[in-house]
C-alpha cells in the first residue's frame, strides 16, 4: 500500500470513526484531515513531539480564551478519551511505519496526532459537549439547592432525583 493511501485509510477508517465513537465530531471533512496529517507527518519526521510544530489551522478556538468552560471541556475530553482509549486505538491502527513503536519517532508522531485531534474538534456540535453541559447544569442545580437549604449536608442531586435515601449519601 502506498504511504498516501495508508494515511488516508488511517484517518478515514481509523481516526475519524474512533473520535466519533466517543461522541466528538471533527469540523473538517476526512479528506482535509488526511491532507493535514500527511503534510505534517512529513514535516515533523525525525523531530521529537516537543520539537514538532504542526502547521494547521486550529478550528476548536473556543478553548483559547482560557475560561473555566475550556478547562471543563478539555478535562471531559481527556476523561472520555484517556490514555487507555488511545492505547487501544494505537494497538489496532499503530502498525504502519510513521506511528509504529518500532520506528524512530513513532511514539512522537502518535503524540502529535493525539494533540492535533483536540484542536480539530467542533465542540459546538459534538454530543459530548451537550452531555458536559447537562452535567454542569446538574452541579449548578445542586449548588443552588444546597445554598437554599444550608442545614441539609451531603446532598446528592442524583440520589435526590432518584428519591433514594432522601438524597443523602451514607
Amino acid at each position: 500500500m502506498k504511504r498516501s493511501d495508508a494515511i488516508a485509510y488511517f484517518v478515514e477508517d481509523g481516526l475519524v470513526p474512533f473520535i466519533e465513537s466517543h461522541g466528538y465530531l471533527f469540523s473538517s471533512p476526512p479528506s482535509e484531515l488526511t491532507e493535514i496529517v500527511t503534510r505534517n507527518l512529513f514535516a515533523s519526521r525525525g523531530l521529537s513531539h516537543l520539537e514538532s510544530e504542526w502547521d494547521c489551522p486550529t478550528v476548536n478556538t473556543e478553548w483559547k480564551n482560557g475560561t473555566d468552560l475550556y478547562i471543563e471541556d478539555k478535562q471531559h475530553y481527556s476523561n472520555k478519551i484517556d490514555l487507555k482509549e488511545w492505547e487501544t486505538f494505537w494497538n489496532v491502527w499503530g502498525s504502519w511505519r510513521d506511528v509504529s513503536l518500532d520506528s524512530f519517532r513513532g511514539s512522537d508522531r502518535r503524540l502529535d496526532i493525539e494533540h492535533f485531534v483536540w484542536g480539530q474538534l467542533d465542540l459546538r456540535i459534538s454530543e459530548q459537549s451537550y452531555l458536559l453541559d447537562e452535567i454542569l447544569n446538574d452541579e449548578e442545580e445542586a449548588q443552588e439547592y444546597n445554598q437554599k437549604h444550608p442545614n441539609k449536608r451531603n446532598e446528592d442531586i442524583y440520589l435526590r432525583e432518584a428519591e433514594g435515601w432522601g438524597g443523602y449519601r451514607k
